[in-house]
């Protein structure tokens, strides 16, 4: 009976960790992804401004 649980255990801890970096890989996509969308909405915005001046 101990044996099954701590394999049990093991199936848990492994399973948060693979969620844990799931998590951590979403979030320095997202810390990568932000500035590129800042960026793009500045050169749409710059675009905006050269149009409007003709």
């Amino acid at each position: 009976m101990k044996k099954t649980t701590y394999v049990h255990l093991l199936n848990l801890t492994g399973l948060l960790k693979y969620i844990f970096i799931l998590i951590q890989c979403y979030k320095s996509a997202i810390n990568f992804m932000m500035p590129i969308q800042k960026k793009s909405v500045r050169i749409k915005k710059k675009n905006e401004s050269r149009v409007n001046k003709k």
